[in-house]
């Protein structure tokens, strides 16, 4: 079943955890005005950051079913690119991040966070990389549900980036009122849509291995890992989704 982000659905029983600072008690506290220098700008840029990598997927798919070698190197650069600007940024930001005594928010998931952030755009990097580095003919059949799978990742690592966003806004409400429903919502939809990026990957597999006796086996390897890899966008995005649910019920 096709979920778009904005129509996804959302489980009831998750919004108490959100409306819950330290200890399980509820709290009005603007936690995020009390650092100097609040690390959430920064992390935003981040997360924008693996977010416009990822939207250079659907071109770099589509490039390697033409074998289009220049169009895969330039989005290999601009990748890159953004990788060494979200690689400078992470280190100003395990600076920055407040210790996690006195606050609500643990530091561990904080870096956690970044971590997942962090390892989309490694992966993007990685894939470009391994597209160009490794040409290979992707069976017909395969070609549409590697555009769908493509699709979703990218649309999860969108919703992670919204996801981030509402952090902020929720520690700054004191941890109630309509951004704490909004933030549930978008953890509830990218988990469904890590769930079918999921399905679509297993899909594809069973594909491969169904034709991989009349294929080329150092193809067949690649491609099993290109297919990994790509679902690995959604399953951060997803991961990042939990930690920020942990995060926020401290």
């Amino acid at each position: 079943m096709s979920l778009h982000y904005k129509t996804a659905g959302a489980g009831a029983g998750r919004t108490a955890a959100f409306t819950k600072g330290i200890n399980g008690m509820p709290t009005t506290i603007k936690f995020g005005k009390q650092f100097t220098r609040s690390p959430f700008k920064a992390t935003r840029k981040h997360m924008r950051i693996a977010s416009e990598s990822t939207a250079f997927l659907p071109d770099v798919l589509q490039a390697c079913f033409r074998n289009d070698r220049k169009a895969l190197e330039e989005s290999r650069q601009a990748v890159s690119e953004l990788a060494a600007d979200s690689g400078d940024l992470l280190r100003e930001l395990q600076l920055q991040l407040p210790d996690a005594s006195g606050i609500p928010l643990e530091r561990r998931d904080l870096f956690h966070m970044l971590e997942m952030q962090e390892g989309i755009v490694k992966r993007m990097q990685e894939i470009t990389t391994l597209l160009l580095d490794m040409p290979m003919d992707v069976p017909k059949d395969m070609h549409k549900p590697l555009v769908r799978l493509v699709e979703r990742c990218v649309v999860a690592t969108e919703v992670a980036y919204e996801i981030v966003k509402s952090v902020e806004k929720v520690v700054e409400a004191g941890f109630k009122g309509a951004q704490v429903e909004a933030a549930r919502q978008l953890v509830q939809d990218v988990m469904a849509i890590e769930t079918e990026a999921d399905a679509i990957s297993s899909d594809i597999t069973r594909l491969l291995f169904a034709e991989c006796r009349e294929m080329d086996p150092v193809a067949v390897v690649f491609l099993y890992q290109l297919v990994g890899w790509i679902d690995d966008l959604a399953n951060f995005s997803g991961k990042l989704a939990i930690r920020s649910q942990l995060l926020l019920v401290r």
